[in-house]
């Protein structure tokens, strides 16, 4: 009877030796709940280029992926690091003539939805009113192209998140000031999510 109470001391004690690191961070996982966002960079972006008329324009931001995690952007943004910022960043808006026409953004706005003035889901404006024509012999075919606008929203993402109103699918809507098609079609590069 005492050899196996020594022998079984004897396999707890090596397998504790062995398995003992993982169990103690496995415990600690599960004590502190899912990891948080920690990774910078771009986290979501669209594919391919973005143009802006008289209509609403919704684009999906497709997910960046990094390393071997496969969490969604809603995920990552509902994770987040206190000490992390959320940027929305409008790469390389052009326009062959200035359009004439503010244009409202709006993060993870529900398809369809007419926004209010205070909407949660409002970034802010996006204009090319001070943008000059191409001058005569000018390399440049379309203003604003070395420009990129961005937008700090890890506020609005925050309240969003504690409203339970981010999208599972990560979107961007663009909608004009007015329906009056504008003098010049305006374009953007692309939209990316970004972490800082």
């Amino acid at each position: 009877m005492r050899g196996w109470k020594l022998g079984c001391l004897l396999l707890c004690g090596s397998l504790l030796a062995l398995h003992g690191p993982e169990i103690i961070r496995a415990q600690n996982r599960a004590m502190s709940g899912p990891p948080q966002a920690s990774s910078k960079g771009v986290i979501a972006s669209t594919r391919g280029g973005i143009t802006l008329r008289a209509r609403r324009v919704r684009s999906t931001l497709f997910r960046v992926e990094s390393g071997a995690t496969g969490a969604s952007v809603k995920s990552i943004l509902e994770r987040l690091r206190p000490d992390l910022q959320v940027y929305l960043i409008l790469r390389e808006p052009r326009v062959a003539a200035p359009p004439g026409i503010l244009y409202h953004v709006y993060f993870d706005l529900p398809k369809d939805a007419e926004p209010a003035p205070g909407d949660p889901h409002f970034v802010g404006n996006l204009n090319f009113f001070n943008e000059e024509p191409p001058r005569e012999g000018s390399t440049t075919s379309a203003l604003g192209s070395s420009r990129s606008r961005s937008f700090e929203i890890t506020s609005i993402v925050r309240k969003l998140g504690a409203k339970n109103l981010l999208s599972e699918e990560s979107t961007v809507t663009i909608i004009p000031s007015r329906s009056k098609e504008p003098e010049g079609d305006a374009t953007l590069a692309g939209i990316e999510l970004v972490l800082e």
